[in-house]
Order: C-alpha cells, then structure tokens, then sequence
C-alpha cells in the first residue's frame, strides 16, 4: 500500500510535544546504616516536556558491569530516596534515571563509591570571624 502525502503528515503531526527527561545529577550518599544508604541527587536541566514520573534508582557492587534497579516496586518524584536490604560486603555504586511518559532518559553518573563503615565526607561551609577587645570599647 503506498502511503499518501496526508497520510505522512498525519503520521508526523501524531508525535508526542515532548521528549525524555535529561540526565539528573550525581547521587550522593548522604547517610548509611548496616543495611541501607540514603541518597540525594539534583533534577535533570530538562523534563522533557512532560512532568517527571518517577526516578529509577540503580546499585551495582563496584567493579560490576550489571545495575540492579532497588525501587522497581516503588516510585519516587522525590530527589532523595534511601536503599533499603544492602549487603556492605563490598563497596557499592549508585546511578538515577528521571522518567516521564515518553520513557527514561540517560542515568546519571555514578555517585562515588561507598561501604558502611567508611566515614562519609560532607560538603561543609566553616566561618570563622574575629573580634578584637578594641572593638568593645
């Protein structure tokens, strides 16, 4: 069947207004217990066009090539999430994807590597001020 010049154009103005989400920040582990971290990330640039539906978290031992995503059954709009069930055998990775209707976008990148145990290194702001006796009087 030859396709007629509506036709095509049908077709083409049938496409969705909007596209997958961007890619959202690096997670970063924010706290851990013997069996879970609690992690943090910034949204993608773009949306899409469409509202974001849900945030796909992976894990990954590091060195593994293979993700495992930890939130399947749940879905989360939220830029924070804590894994819940890990095995602190070895360090792990974590990696997010923004999800809309038009599917998943690219994963962020890896968050740095982590095991319980490891002190965890927070961006801290110190301020330090001086007062001289002088200024008292």
């Amino acid at each position: 069947m030859m396709m007629t010049m509506t036709m095509m154009t049908m077709m083409m103005m049938m496409k969705d207004a909007f596209d997958v989400p961007g890619k959202p920040g690096t997670p970063e582990v924010k706290a851990m217990t013997e069996d879970s971290a609690s992690l943090e990330w910034t949204r993608p640039d773009s949306d899409g066009g469409a509202p974001i539906t849900n945030y796909v978290l992976e894990m990954r031992q590091s060195g593994d090539t293979k993700w495992k995503v930890v939130n399947k059954d749940e879905n989360t709009t939220e830029t924070a999430f804590t894994v819940e069930g890990i095995k602190w055998s070895k360090e792990h990775e974590f990696r997010v994807t923004a999800e809309n209707k038009a599917g998943q976008g690219p994963a962020s990148a890896p968050s740095k590597a982590a095991k319980y145990g490891d002190e965890l290194l927070l961006d801290r702001t110190i301020v330090l001020c001086s007062i001289s006796v002088d200024s008292w009087k």
